[in-house]
Order: structure tokens, then C-alpha cells, then sequence
């Protein structure tokens, strides 16, 4: 009994692998080829400036002492302006300063 039914989850795993396989590398091949996901993203960004998220974020990073903006022709990318004469650790304080601002704006939203 033991024996039949390690083969059926083996059936199952070696049955689902290659589709999972294929769907990942079709997905990925549109993501990095294609504009595709920035056509489905436009529906969300009326939404996104409704609801201010990425402005609450932004300004829970200033409070932190970072300061970025957006940019692009959506407000798609978030940017940090360094100095000329940056070093990784300054770069990694940022990128921490960022994270912590969404994690604390998660957490304020209840979603974590």
C-alpha cells in the first residue's frame, strides 16, 4: 500500500514538473521580451494613486532619511538619487530604509 502510493505521488511530481517547468519559462520569456505585464499593470495604477500607497511608502522612507521618487512614464519605477561618489554601504542603507518603509506600511495596514 505504502509502495503504490509513493509511486502515485512519484507520477504525480514527475507529471506536474515539466508543465510548471514550461509555464515558468514561457512567463519568463514574456516577462523579458514582451510589455505584456506593463499593459496589465495600467488597470492598477488609477487604483495605486487612489489609494496613495506608493506616496505612503515614499514618505515613511524620507522619515527615514532616504529619499526616492518615481519616474517613468506611469510612475513604474522607483528611484534613489546617491551621491556621485556612492559606496555600497550607503547604496545598502537605502535599499534597507526602503524595505523597512514597506514592511512598517504593511504593518500598519494590518497586511502582515
Amino acid at each position: 500500500m505504502v509502495k503504490k502510493s509513493i509511486l502515485n505521488v512519484l507520477d504525480i511530481w514527475f507529471g506536474l514538473i515539466p508543465l510548471v517547468m514550461a509555464l515558468g519559462t514561457v512567463a519568463l520569456v514574456i516577462a523579458e521580451y514582451t510589455p505584456m505585464f506593463t499593459w496589465l499593470s495600467y488597470p492598477f495604477i488609477p487604483l495605486l494613486r487612489l489609494l496613495q500607497i506608493p506616496e505612503a511608502i515614499l514618505d515613511l522612507a524620507l522619515q527615514k532619511g532616504v529619499l526616492f521618487y518615481f519616474c517613468g512614464n506611469n510612475c513604474e519605477v522607483i528611484r534613489m538619487i546617491p551621491p556621485l561618489t556612492v559606496t555600497k554601504e550607503v547604496i545598502d542603507t537605502g535599499l534597507r530604509a526602503l524595505d523597512e518603509a514597506i514592511t512598517e506600511y504593511e504593518q500598519q495596514k494590518g497586511y502582515i
